[in-house]
C-alpha cells in the first residue's frame, strides 16, 4: 500500500483513541462506554482510510493476489494455511471486482475479530453485573483484575495474529508485504486498547478523573510505541531483506 498510506493509518490509530478517551473523560462517561467507543470509532476510521487508498489505486490488489498465489504454490505449511490463502485468492479474483469495502475487510479482518471479541466480552460482563445487582450482590462497574480479566480473549487473539504477521513470513516464501502494511497497524491498535482498557479498569472507581485519563493515555502510548518498534523492524526487513540474508547464512 505504500509507506505514505501506512503513516496515515499509524497517525489515525494513535490520534483517534486519544481523542475519544479525552472526550469521554471530560463528559464523565462510564469507562465501559469509553473503551468500546474508542475501539469502534478507530476501527471505522482505519476502514475509511484503507478504502480511500484502495479507491485511489495506491493499493495494488492484483500484485497481492499474484504473491498470494505464490504462497499457495510454494507453501510448505499446513493445508489450513493453503485453504485460507485459496479462499482469499478466490474472493480477490472476482472478475467484476468486489466492493471496496469488502476488499478492505479482507485485510481488516484481524481488527474485526478482535473488536467483536472485546465488544462481546464487555456486553457479557455488563449482563452478568446486572443480574448480580438484581440479586443484591455488589459488583464493580468494571471487573477486578484478579477476578475477571476483560481482554484475555482479545489479547490472545492479538498475540496469535501478531505471530501470523511476523512468523509466517519467515517460514513461507513470497508472503506479501502489502498485508503487513494494513494488518500491523490494526494489531498494534488492539494492543494499545488492551493497555488503555487495563488502565481504565484499574482506576474505574477512582474519583480523580484526570488521573484516570492521564494513566490510560500513558499506558496506551507505551504499548503503541512498543509494537511500533516491531512494525518498524518489519518495514526495515521489507526494505533491506534481513530475513532473506539470515536464510542465506543458514541462521
Amino acid at each position: 500500500m505504500g509507506v505514505f498510506a501506512n503513516v496515515v493509518i499509524e497517525i489515525a490509530v494513535i490520534l483517534m483513541p486519544l481523542f475519544v478517551i479525552k472526550r469521554g473523560v471530560e463528559e464523565k462517561r462510564p469507562p465501559l462506554e469509553i473503551v468500546y467507543t474508542a475501539i469502534i470509532s478507530t476501527f471505522a476510521l482505519v476502514v475509511i482510510v484503507a478504502v480511500l487508498f484502495l479507491g485511489s489505486g495506491k493499493f495494488n490488489v492484483d500484485s497481492l493476489v499474484t504473491q498470494y498465489a505464490d504462497v499457495v504454490k510454494n507453501s510448505k505449511g499446513s493445508d489450513s494455511l493453503k485453504f485460507f490463502a485459496n479462499g482469499t485468492l478466490v474472493t480477490a479474483k472476482d472478475p467484476e471486482g468486489i466492493n471496496l469495502f469488502v476488499k478492505t475487510l479482507i485485510y481488516a479482518l484481524p481488527a474485526a475479530i478482535l473488536g467483536i471479541i472485546t465488544f462481546l466480552t464487555l456486553i457479557e460482563y455488563r449482563f452478568i453485573r446486572n443480574v448480580a445487582l438484581r440479586r443484591g450482590i455488589d459488583v464493580p462497574m468494571m471487573p477486578k483484575i484478579r477476578d475477571f480479566s476483560l481482554p484475555n480473549g482479545a489479547t490472545i487473539t492479538a498475540g496469535i495474529l501478531l505471530a501470523l504477521v511476523y512468523i509466517l513470513p519467515m517460514a513461507v516464501e513470497g508472503f506479501s508485504k502489502d498485508i503487513e502494511f494494513v494488518v500491523v497497524p490494526l494489531i498494534k491498535t488492539a494492543f494499545a486498547f488492551q493497555g488503555a482498557g487495563l488502565a481504565i479498569r484499574v482506576l474505574a472507581r477512582d474519583p480523580d478523573r484526570e488521573k484516570l485519563a492521564k494513566f490510560a493515555v500513558l499506558v496506551m502510548i507505551i504499548t503503541t510505541v512498543g509494537v511500533s518498534i516491531l512494525a518498524f523492524i518489519g518495514l526495515l526487513d521489507g526494505a533491506f531483506g534481513i530475513k532473506d540474508r539470515m536464510r542465506k547464512k543458514g541462521r
